[in-house]
């Protein structure tokens, strides 16, 4: 369960994984299917281009919002989470922040956390929450500061150490420039 500091709260889970993808609308069908099956939604937000757990609990949370209000930005849920993890209302500048063909570490959510998931999913997803993947090297500060557009000033105002605040930011912003 994801809990924020005011009263929002939503049913779901968060993992890491580890898969490859030789068709992405063959894997995106094969995950609505099993989530059909099993009552739930499967989302996948390409872990190149996310900040943390904390930036999938907060674009997650946004999203659900977002998609149970009279004026979602989009048709379907995962498109929501997915505009909301990028911090945009373009749909076509979400693309990096989903799958890709080739080998995928992801952040897997689950809506709502299903029993036995890693059961479930298994015959080609690999779960590996047990390593960090919060940690920020500087390489990946750097691609962030460019997808997000981070200036420079930003950065001297706050620090590298925050710039998963600024991007978090922008999450919680994209509602505020509906």
């Amino acid at each position: 369960m994801i809990k924020s500091s005011g009263t929002d709260e939503i049913q779901a889970e968060i993992h890491q994984v580890r898969f490859h993808v030789a068709d992405n609308q063959g894997f995106l069908q094969k995950l609505r299917e099993i989530g059909k099956e099993n009552k739930c939604t499967l989302i996948c937000f390409n872990r190149d281009t996310i900040a943390g757990r904390r930036h999938v609990e907060t674009a997650l949370r946004f999203a659900c919002r977002s998609f149970n209000s009279d004026s979602p930005i989009s048709r379907s849920i995962e498109v929501e989470a997915l505009l909301y993890a990028a911090g945009t209302r373009q749909t076509g500048l979400i693309g990096s922040f989903g799958i890709h063909p080739g080998n995928n570490e992801c952040y897997l959510g689950i809506l709502p956390p299903i029993q036995d998931a890693e059961k479930i999913l298994h015959r080609f997803i690999t779960f590996v929450d047990d390593e960090d993947w919060d940690d920020l090297s500087k390489k990946k500060i750097d691609h962030l500061l460019k997808l997000f557009e981070i200036s420079k000033e930003e950065i001297q105002v706050i620090g590298n150490e925050r710039v998963t605040d600024l991007i978090l930011e922008r999450v919680a912003l994209l509602n505020v420039n509906r």
